[in-house]
């Protein structure tokens, strides 16, 4: 039997959006990484679409049950606040500061600051651009390498001790399961290029 009209079941309808948020959550990844980097690398997108998928389900923005962590890669306030103090504020990455500020908020040139604790709180909640680059920034302090080859085990194990961190309660196993449940694969093959133009 055909329908010819009628509503889609309200359980496709949710399907769809959600497939519909993850998408532009990894468009939008891939679009300030590039612009933020000047380029970005298969394993680089496989790692963060991964960190989101573990962290946050593409969805939670505020940590459960009153914990600290905030935004789509649920980052703690302190290690942003130390991705400034730490990182951003040596000369030699200053202008990764200020291209931070002309993307996340359509800023030109502005001297360094570092916002309260209750502003990148704040930011962290609202402002996916701003917790894509504090995550990106979190990788970049790592001296080894992201994993390359499309070993995403080894990816979800970076994540584990690079991100989430020996105290922390995700683990490699959560990253791959995420990783499946949510289709990160498919994800990751629509996003190109992998250089400016």
């Amino acid at each position: 039997m055909v329908r010819t009209q009628g509503h889609l079941p309200q359980e496709h309808r949710k399907k769809i959006r959600d497939r519909v948020e993850r998408e532009r959550i990894a468009t939008n990844i891939h679009t300030v990484v590039l612009e933020y980097m000047g380029h970005t690398h298969p394993e680089e997108m496989e790692l963060m679409i991964g960190t989101v998928a573990a962290e946050s389900g593409f969805t939670q923005r505020i940590q459960m049950r009153g914990g600290p962590a905030r935004g789509i890669f649920q980052m703690e306030p302190r290690t942003a606040r130390d991705n400034y103090e730490n990182y951003m504020k040596f000369p030699r990455w200053q202008y990764r500061y200020h291209e931070l500020m002309a993307v996340c908020f359509s800023l030109g040139s502005a001297p360094f600051f570092v916002p309260s604790d209750e502003d990148i709180e704040h930011l962290l909640i609202v402002n996916d651009t701003f917790s894509i680059i504090h995550a990106r920034i979190k990788y970049l302090r790592d001296p080894e390498p992201i994993p390359a080859d499309g070993r995403i085990k080894a990816i979800a194990e970076y994540y584990k001790r690079v991100y989430n961190t020996v105290k922390g309660k995700g683990s490699a196993e959560k990253f791959l399961e995420a990783w499946f449940h949510y289709d990160c694969a498919s994800l990751c093959g629509m996003l190109k290029p992998y250089a400016k133009s």
